[in-house]
């Protein structure tokens, strides 16, 4: 294993102060999902497993020297419809953008309007909350 970098070290398992580093990345996820979560005002607490994926993808991230990631953890985003009914339907279904998703390429979770949650390969971020839901009426 140490040509691969990796330095074994021997911990006692019942004890968490043996090893710091580890807690400390522990802590680090822990503090990140809980921050992700509070910036959301509208999200909900049971979505915390989401906010924890997405807090460790981004420090691997960073660690092996990737880019981040485009979206923000909460925010209003577009998901390609799995299939549109016809060609003057929209592609795109509203959402929130729940972090990345690890096990699909390129994989996004994604917050649907009815409550369901999806992973997708292409969401869009939304610049603006206007482009969401066009006015009703325009006062003259």
């Amino acid at each position: 294993m140490s040509e691969m970098g990796i330095d074994v070290t021997a911990t006692a398992g019942s004890d968490p102060d043996g090893n710091g580093r580890a807690e400390r990345g522990v802590r680090w996820i822990k503090e990140k999902a809980r921050t992700l979560l509070q910036g959301t005002k509208d999200l909900r607490t049971d979505l915390w497993t989401f906010a924890v994926i997405h807090a460790a993808e981004i420090q691997n991230r960073v660690c092996q020297g990737e880019p981040g990631c485009e979206h923000i953890f909460g925010q209003p985003c577009l998901s390609l419809k799995k299939s549109p009914g016809s060609a003057w339907e929209p592609r795109y279904n509203q959402a929130n953008y729940l972090g990345i998703a690890p096990g699909v390429i390129c994989g996004h979770f994604v917050l649907q309007v009815e409550g369901r949650v999806e992973a997708s390969c292409n969401v869009k971020s939304v610049a603006s909350p206007c482009f969401l839901d066009p006015p009703e009426e325009v006062p003259v």
